[in-house]
């Protein structure tokens, strides 16, 4: 019914969220050593953007490697917007 596929959407939606911010801890601690929370607000943004077409549709498992690897296309983005001196002020672009 309804109220099922509704949990399982907030389920995904969550685990989703909790991958990719899993994923920009792990980068960051790897690449700088420290944490900001523009990283790890992208990160979960980057993890909501991710799930959303399909989230009531997929395991709660694959949830979270759809926000780690979410996260890893974000990371890429930002990066090639930094190279390629694209005027972002704020992250927006790398993370849709």
């Amino acid at each position: 019914g309804g109220a099922e596929l509704a949990a399982r959407a907030m389920s995904a939606t969550s685990m989703s969220a909790s991958g990719a911010v899993l994923m920009a801890v792990v980068l960051n601690y790897f690449r700088f050593v420290r944490f900001t929370p523009q990283v790890l607000c992208n990160a979960l943004l980057s993890g909501l953007v991710s799930i959303t077409a399909s989230c009531t549709i997929v395991e709660l498992w694959s949830a979270l490697l759809i926000g780690a690897v979410g996260c890893l296309i974000c990371s890429a983005a930002e990066k090639l917007v930094t190279q390629g001196r694209v005027d972002d002020p704020l992250p927006a672009f790398a993370v849709h």
